[in-house]
């Protein structure tokens, strides 16, 4: 989706993303956060709170994890 809509994120301000992870899909995290690294985002990553990833840290063959990505452009000027 971030791709798609490529230039016009400069008018964005402030954005969240619920990320999911899981183990038969492709990982996409880097592409997202490379994306809004070079439209002048800022973010933070956390998990969902009713989603917890057990600890000690484990993947399974079936692991399914869901993160929030919370952004905001620096370079917002609108």
């Amino acid at each position: 989706m971030l791709k798609e809509v490529g230039a016009k994120l400069k008018l964005i301000k402030k954005l969240v993303l619920e990320y999911h992870v899981f183990s038969d899909l492709p990982q996409n995290l880097g592409k997202i956060l490379n994306i809004l690294d070079e439209n002048g985002f800022t973010y933070l990553i956390a998990e969902v709170p009713s989603v917890r990833m057990p600890i000690p840290f484990k993947l399974n063959n079936s692991y399914k994890y869901f993160n929030l990505i919370y952004a905001e452009n620096k370079s917002f000027e609108g």
